[in-house]
């Protein structure tokens, strides 16, 4: 006879061995997508967690943010939150919680945030190898993780001997046309050509539209690098936007590692997720060199055509008509930088590609980024990344 009962006890005794979680995550964006993509991996992995997410936009209320815990109890939450009193709110539900504020640093509690430090001096790095002496950065007022970027990407350019001109709109508050027309008043101000970084993609488009305004040419006068590497958004712009793609997927797995500590008891004190950088993906807003010198702009064509062989000193002075002397010292004096530290850095550039793509064996690597053997490129990565090649891949991969 069939125990109805007894199923029943046993389906109850599985519910509680299974956890219910709260997902408040903006899913628009390619940031949002990669911590949902690593989330969810986790859970596969290891939790088989049931999820809840923020409803969708055409079921959404101008109440929905008070009813959220009222469609479905849950053990841990994952949220984004625009200030820190809609933080305080959900925290006085009582139960686990990691925070991404959008507005203001969550200082007490367990937090995601973006290492906008080191993505404020890759874009550093990614536009001076342009050969632009002309410097500017586009935030987005009141927000923390712009400043941050932004202050970054200033002391970078500081040490290199550059200033930085910083955007500040007229008005505090402005529609979105309002916005883009004092952008495009404030590049018209400045001196040609110009290397701007906008602190995310979403700028970086207004910055393209701005340009379009005054009749700036992308990237003869104006090139243009954003962050996140949301392609929907790059390839919308009029102009392909140059991006910082930014290692979402293995912070949104390490949030939800963390989560799980939280929800089966664990003590954990102010835990930081640091997402960090992983590389420059490069489109058509920062595919110039704004350098006078002929023969280095050939000779850096040359570098970047070759990258992937065991390219020379030798090699790349046999590419144009000067002596090794003479067109060292034209790349000293126009990139501060001799011939093989940037032989050196478009080798790294491609093996940065083949870390984030592929999880090819560091030996093939090196073969197909121009490095002679792995050890000589592990030497290279460490003195112009500061990370070795396995710290470097453990920050962007989650297995």
């Amino acid at each position: 006879m069939f125990d109805f009962k007894y199923l029943c006890e046993c389906e109850n005794a599985d519910m509680k061995h299974t956890l219910r979680v709260k997902l408040l995550i903006e899913t628009s964006r390619a940031y949002g997508q990669g911590l949902l993509r690593g989330i969810a991996k986790y859970s596969r992995l290891n939790g088989h967690w049931i999820f809840s997410r923020e409803a969708e936009f055409y079921r959404k209320t101008y109440h929905y943010k008070k009813t959220v815990f009222e469609d479905a109890l849950a053990d841990g939450l994952i949220a984004h939150v625009s200030s820190k009193g809609e933080a305080e709110e959900f925290l006085s539900k009582k139960i686990p919680l990691i925070i991404q504020c959008v507005h203001e640093k969550i200082t007490k509690h367990p937090t995601i945030v973006t290492d906008d430090v080191a993505i404020g001096q890759m874009a550093a790095l990614h536009l001076l190898e342009c050969g632009f002496g002309n410097f500017a950065f586009c935030g987005l007022e009141n927000m923390y993780w712009s400043e941050g970027r932004r202050d970054s990407f200033r002391n970078m350019l500081k040490e290199q001997g550059y200033g930085t001109y910083i955007f500040k709109p007229k008005k505090k508050t402005a529609t979105a046309t309002q916005e883009r027309m004092m952008i495009a008043d404030w590049l018209n101000s400045l001196p040609k050509p110009l290397a701007i970084m906008a602190c995310n993609d979403d700028r970086g488009q207004d910055i393209v539209a701005a340009c379009q305004l005054v009749d700036l040419r992308i990237p003869e006068d104006v090139i243009i690098i954003g962050v996140d590497n949301d392609e929907l958004i790059c390839d919308l712009s009029e102009m392909p936007l140059s991006s910082i793609e930014l290692a979402s997927e293995k912070g949104g797995y390490e949030a939800a590692e963390l989560l799980d500590q939280l929800m089966t008891g664990k003590k954990v004190q102010h835990k930081k997720i640091v997402i960090r950088p992983s590389q420059v993906v490069t489109r058509r807003s920062t595919d110039f060199l704004a350098i006078e010198d002929l023969e280095v702009v050939e000779s850096m064509r040359f570098i970047k055509d070759h990258a992937s062989e065991t390219i020379t000193v030798n090699d790349v002075v046999n590419a144009v008509p000067l002596s090794r002397r003479m067109l060292e010292m034209r790349f000293r004096k126009v990139l501060r930088k001799s011939i093989n530290d940037v032989i050196q850095v478009e080798h790294v550039n491609l093996a940065v590609q083949h870390l984030n793509e592929t999880n090819m064996p560091i030996s093939i690597i090196a073969k197909r980024s121009g490095f002679s053997n792995s050890t000589y490129m592990g030497v290279v990565f460490k003195k112009i990344t500061g990370m070795t090649l396995s710290q470097f891949r453990k920050q962007i991969h989650t297995q």
